[in-house]
């Protein structure tokens, strides 16, 4: 589903950010 495939990429977007924030 497009809304299932939006939220892997919202996901994916704070998984991304997130570690980077914290560790860098």
């Amino acid at each position: 589903h497009i809304i299932n495939l939006l939220a892997l990429r919202l996901y994916r977007d704070h998984l991304a950010a997130f570690p980077a924030g914290l560790f860098h």
